[in-house]
């Protein structure tokens, strides 16, 4: 997992995951992967994953992630692979669950743009 605190990623990869069975019941979903700008011990970038439900309905988390990355509201229709390559950084914390750490990403933070 890359360490907690400010990390600069870029999207590395974008994922349908087709239906997935969740505590809510089936479900479509996407899966984005971004490369931080720290390394491990075989000096590979440190990956972030997010997983999000495949919809983008107004209140989506998936619509949300869009509109902080790319600054520009997605509207009805989305071609995730235009994701690929985007630079930003996040803000990563760490929880603990069940034994296990995860790095989840709390905040989003774009590049400002030139004027």
């Amino acid at each position: 997992n890359p360490d907690e605190g400010q990390r600069h990623v870029r999207i590395t990869q974008v994922k349908d995951n087709g239906v997935v069975q969740t505590a809510d019941g089936p479900k479509e979903k996407v899966s984005v992967v971004m490369d931080t700008e720290q390394l491990d011990k075989q000096g590979n970038p440190r990956k972030l994953f997010q997983r999000f439900n495949k919809t983008l309905h107004p209140m989506s988390s998936l619509r949300k992630f869009v509109r902080s990355v790319t600054g520009e509201d997605p509207g009805s229709e989305l071609d995730l692979e235009t994701l690929l390559g985007r630079e930003f950084d996040v803000l990563v914390e760490h929880v603990t669950h069940d034994g296990r750490t995860y790095a989840n990403i709390t905040a989003i933070i774009r590049p400002k743009r030139a004027a």
